[in-house]
C-alpha cells in the first residue's frame, strides 16, 4: 500500500554519466544522477521479482498502521526507511549535459538480479 518514490541509479548508467561529465569538464558544476524512472517500494519488489524469475508476495497493509505498530515498537526510523520517499532530481545534468540513463530502470535491475544471483552448479 506504499505509494512512495526511490530514485535508482544502474551502475552502467553511473559509468555513462561518469563520461559524460568527462567529456564535458569545462562546466565544474555537481550533478545528481539516476535511473529514468522513479520506484516505489512495492514497485521495486515486483520488478526484482520478475528480474529473478519469482513471484512478488506483496499483501496490502495501511502506511498509517505501519507507522504505528512502529512507534509501539520503537522502530520508527526503520519504517521511515522503508516507506518514505527518497528522490533525486535529475534535471540539472539532463538540462546542461543532455545526459538521460541509457539502461532503464527494469533492464538495471534484471542484470542486477542476475549478477547478484549465484552460479548454476555445473
Amino acid at each position: 500500500s506504499l505509494r512512495n518514490r526511490r530514485s535508482f541509479l544502474y551502475v552502467g548508467n553511473l559509468v555513462d554519466a561518469l563520461l559524460r561529465c568527462a567529456a564535458n569538464p569545462a562546466t565544474g558544476a555537481t550533478y545528481l544522477v539516476a535511473d529514468s524512472r522513479d520506484l516505489s517500494t512495492p514497485e521495486l519488489i515486483r520488478e526484482l521479482a520478475r528480474a529473478m524469475g519469482l513471484p512478488a508476495r506483496l499483501l496490502p497493509f495501511p502506511p498509517g498502521a505501519l507507522r504505528l505498530l512502529a512507534g509501539l515498537t520503537g522502530r520508527q526510523g526503520d519504517v521511515e526507511r522503508l516507506a518514505g520517499s527518497l528522490w533525486l532530481d535529475c534535471s540539472r545534468i539532463r538540462r546542461e549535459l543532455g545526459w538521460t540513463a541509457p539502461v532503464p530502470v527494469e533492464r538495471g535491475l534484471r542484470l542486477t538480479a542476475e549478477a547478484s544471483l549465484p552460479a548454476a552448479p555445473e
